[in-house]
């Protein structure tokens, strides 16, 4: 016999229950049969890949079900095609095209009679079934569509039109994600987006697409697109991985008045060409950008590290802006591995003294003599809550700097380099540490890290005895010994 509650009650018991435990309660009654299938459903991913076809068939036919589809908060449709269609997918050539086919190959020509693929009963049916689904998610808050490669057969004008009206007009978050030419064919329709406030567009490169054909698709059909929506946008997140002009499109974009977090990541040597140009008429546009990401690393940094010069030159240039950086409250910056790298991030950190609250330097290890120019700098920054670095190792000297100027540094996450846990630096800070003992220190939450791995957690909690207000570790909500307030990503998720 259940115990009569009130709802609000129930609700508040229920986050409690372990969810293979609450999938057996889902008989009880309508609120648990509610609650157990909205945990379900709230967030759905459907893709095309082998492995997840089964389990997304399985979700486009409950979701055909209006109750279970009005649960749907986020949804992710991801759909791939592979740049070789299978032989059955292309009609049968006449015997005179087989001829002239092959003609053409012996004198190493195109051939002239190139079939457009066409789509098997089974694919056919895989996105009219998908479709459907549209009208029924009539909660949705989150739309996010990865297209790679579609073929010329796929109507995206026709197959998502059933999805603008049915949500378009109430649309808070919408991810736009493939190669060009796919998303192009999505943003050419226009949809009617009025209550979108969060857009996220990733451009992918395959080996068979035109960069000129790109550039122009950019141009003629993505910034118009993106121009309407400018006026009303918040948080806005592009990332290109292409050999595009990305400098040129950002020049044809209109002002943003209301973006007050932008990321932007890409090659600096392909996506834009080693010219920023574009990229500082598009930051001088936003007078209300609080949250910027710039990670513009060079693909082949690794291997030619001279490819890093242009990039360096254009962030000393950037930053030096009296226009650029200013009232930042977030900054994630990758400033190069160049010996100016040091003064980028130093000139950011100016820009925005009185107003950073969280600070991440990426890709980049400092060492000692680098902290001690760097975390000085931050003295001033009274509203820093949130900084992460990377270090080459970790010297107590560090921490003792931190602590010093840094007392009201709240959460710190700090990436050490493969070989540090293995050579004799760990056993000495933690040694080192151990005659410290940071009693004015208001650090909270603290990450280790060597490599992508968590330095152990016997090792965390030595540390941590020394700085008595940490009370978790690695800003993850489940090791929390009591509440605390953690800094939260400035740029909104989509799966």
């Amino acid at each position: 016999m259940i115990p009569e509650l009130p709802t609000d009650i129930w609700l508040q018991v229920i986050q409690f229950i372990p969810e293979d435990e609450l999938d057996q309660l889902l008989s009880l009654n309508s609120l648990f049969l509610h609650v157990v299938l909205k945990k379900r459903y709230e967030h759905v991913r459907i893709s095309n890949a082998h492995m997840e076809k089964k389990k997304s068939m399985n979700y486009i036919r409950r979701l055909n079900d209006p109750f279970v589809g009005q649960l749907v908060e986020n949804l992710s449709l991801r759909l791939e095609f592979s740049l070789i269609a299978p032989r059955s997918e292309y009609p049968k050539l006449t015997w005179s095209d087989r001829i002239q086919n092959k003609v053409s190959k012996v004198i190493r020509r195109r051939p002239t009679t190139e079939p457009a693929p066409v789509p098997s009963n089974c694919e056919s049916q895989w996105f009219d079934e998908i479709r459907i689904i549209f009208p029924r998610l009539v909660n949705l808050q989150k739309f996010a569509v990865h297209l790679y490669c579609a073929p010329t057969w796929v109507d995206c004008e026709s197959f998502f039109e059933p999805a603008w009206q049915t949500f378009g007009a109430r649309l808070p978050k919408l991810s736009l994600g493939g190669d060009i030419d796919s998303v192009r064919r999505i943003a050419v329709a226009k949809p009617h987006l009025p209550a979108l406030k969060n857009l996220s567009m990733e451009f992918i490169h395959h080996s068979q697409e035109d960069t000129a054909r790109g550039g122009l698709s950019l141009a003629q059909d993505i910034a118009p697109f993106l121009n309407i929506l400018a006026p009303q946008l918040q948080s806005f997140r592009l990332w290109c991985w292409g050999k595009f002009d990305l400098s040129a499109f950002l020049k044809s974009l209109k002002p943003f008045p209301h973006l007050n977090g932008v990321s932007v990541r890409g090659h600096f040597d392909n996506a834009f060409q080693n010219d920023g140009s574009g990229m500082t008429i598009f930051l001088r546009q936003m007078p209300a950008l609080r949250n910027l990401e710039l990670r513009l690393n060079p693909q082949r940094a690794g291997l030619e590290p001279e490819t890093e010069r242009p990039l360096a030159q254009y962030l000393i240039s950037c930053t030096s802006d009296a226009q650029l950086f200013r009232n930042l409250q977030s900054l994630q910056i990758y400033p190069t591995n160049r010996p100016e790298g040091i003064d980028i991030i130093l000139n950011s950190i100016e820009r925005s003294l009185y107003s950073l609250t969280s600070l991440t330097v990426r890709d980049r290890y400092l060492n000692l003599e680098e902290v001690a120019r760097v975390v000085p700098a931050l003295k001033e920054c009274k509203q820093l809550l949130y900084l992460r670095m990377n270090l080459r190792t970790l010297d107590i000297d560090i921490f003792d700097m931190l602590s010093k100027y840094l007392p009201h540094l709240r959460q710190l996450s700090l990436a050490l380099t493969d070989n540090f846990g293995a050579s004799e630096n760990m056993r000495a800070f933690l040694d080192a540490v151990q005659e410290r003992q940071y009693m004015t220190w208001e650090l909270t939450d603290l990450g280790l890290w060597q490599g992508a791995s968590e330095i152990e957690q016997a090792s965390m909690d030595l540390i941590a005895r020394r700085i008595p207000s940490v009370k978790s570790f690695w800003g993850t909500e489940a090791k929390h010994l009591l509440p605390i307030t953690i800094i939260t990503d400035p740029f909104p998720s989509f799966f």
